[in-house]
């Protein structure tokens, strides 16, 4: 996949980038069958600036092969799946025997009583059942090789919605941080860096009607990972180090910013409306602290609505946390307009 993308970058910044915006970079990537090694190729490609003069190059995905979430084959679909796929199977026999063993693999329940399953007792279930009955798979490929039109159509819905929902919005919130900013100026310090981007954040969404981002047709639409992107757009031509779902062993963080091994601060954000805020708040940060080894934390709560706002500022004073330097709860409320107020 990488000699693929590589090529096809490398075909895009000939045709369309002149030549002092291009390098060669040696890559390994192509694999010698025979010599059972990997072997480099030379390619022309777009790059950017490290620092110190460091310079890395970037790769280029095809439109149609972009994915956001999911592949249309998983684990995950087919589990959600599971019950649908093994009723329709036409062998009435089989049928039957896979139902039967996947009920008397799921916990006992108590009779007279309606106790919900958990989502990991049902896979645990299912997964014992496929050990047992593995042409299930068989019948699942089958299924969604059968509906392989529509997996191209939800993928291409995807990508328009994050055209238009994302990327259109986000250009103008970058020509004001290049407008309006002396970010690409600050000093390398990881803690202080991640700092000032997050206030500089809060800034434009609550002051500069940035909020706007967060909405489509008066509904909200952002997730967790909506604002990870506009955050890590902060961090252009920074020589800090910004890698986003870095897992060291204990689950992705959202953000580690570092400046070499000693110097590293890890970003975390947050809905105000999740259920499981204040045990993230207390537990999940400090977690990959220790993993990626980092000094500092910072974490970022984003809400639509003022209960949300109260909610989070009620769970910050239980944990003695209400006037922390690292907590940052963002506004992204509907504003009313300057005539108006």
């Amino acid at each position: 996949m990488l000699e693929y993308l590589l090529e096809y970058t490398q075909k895009f910044a000939r045709l369309y980038l002149k030549e002092d915006k291009r390098k060669k970079f040696s890559i390994r990537c192509s694999f010698d069958s025979t010599l059972m090694i990997w072997k480099p190729r030379t390619f022309d490609l777009p790059y950017f600036y490290k620092g110190d003069n460091d310079e890395d190059f970037l790769i280029l995905t095809p439109i149609d092969i972009l994915t956001k979430d999911d592949a249309f084959i998983c684990h995950s679909d087919f589990t959600s799946k599971f019950r649908r796929i093994t009723n329709s199977l036409e062998n009435s026999a089989l049928r039957d025997a896979i139902n039967r063993y996947f009920e008397d693999r799921l916990p006992v329940r108590p009779k007279n009583k309606k106790v919900q399953l958990k989502k990991e007792e049902i896979e645990q279930a299912i997964d014992a059942t496929v050990q047992r009955y593995p042409e299930i798979l068989d019948y699942y490929i089958h299924h969604q090789e059968n509906n392989r039109d529509k997996a191209a159509t939800l993928s291409a819905e995807k990508v328009n919605k994050l055209r238009t929902e994302l990327v259109s919005t986000l250009i103008d919130f970058c020509k004001h941080i290049v407008e309006h900013s002396n970010f690409y100026k600050i000093l390398p310090n990881s803690y202080q860096s991640a700092l000032e981007r997050v206030q500089y954040l809060k800034q434009v969404i609550e002051d500069n009607d940035g909020y706007r981002i967060f909405y489509k047709d008066g509904q909200p639409i952002s997730s967790e990972d909506t604002i990870q992107r506009i955050f890590r757009l902060t961090w252009f031509a920074s020589p800090l180090d910004v890698n986003s779902e870095v897992n060291n062993g204990r689950g992705p963080a959202d953000y580690k910013i570092s400046y070499g091994d000693r110097d590293s601060t890890i970003v975390e954000f947050k809905l105000g409306k999740s259920s499981s805020l204040k045990n993230n708040l207390l537990n999940q940060t400090e977690i990959y602290k220790k993993a990626s080894r980092s000094i500092s934390d910072i974490k970022v709560i984003l809400c639509y609505t003022n209960a949300e706002i109260a909610k989070v500022k009620k769970i910050l004073k239980s944990i003695n946390q209400e006037n922390a330097e690292n907590i940052f709860i963002i506004d992204a409320t509907k504003k009313d307009s300057a005539s108006k107020v």
